[in-house]
């Protein structure tokens, strides 16, 4: 489809794509992820990846996909990516 996952870059970003979700819901996607051959989080678009909203004790490191946890605040946890959740893109 010529799409990627959402990338977030600041404070108002986020807040408004939270604004935009209407349940609260334990994991929507993002496009942020562990790229192990340089070791460093990269956002799936391309951009710099110049702002974080993780939550408290993330990432762990043993994981490396991302969402919005609705439980918390909609901050981020990483996550295996055989997890199921919702897309925003």
């Amino acid at each position: 489809m010529g799409s990627d996952l959402v990338s977030i870059h600041s404070k108002q970003e986020q807040d408004f794509i939270v604004s935009l979700i209407t349940q609260n819901t334990w994991g929507i996607w993002i496009g942020l992820y562990f790229d192990f051959s340089t070791e460093s989080w990269k956002w799936t678009d391309g951009t710099a990846y110049n702002y974080t909203n993780w939550a408290p004790s993330e990432p762990t490191g043993s994981e490396y996909c991302t969402h919005f946890d609705g439980f918390r605040d909609y901050m981020w946890n990483d996550m295996p990516y055989r997890t199921g959740g919702f897309l925003i893109h």
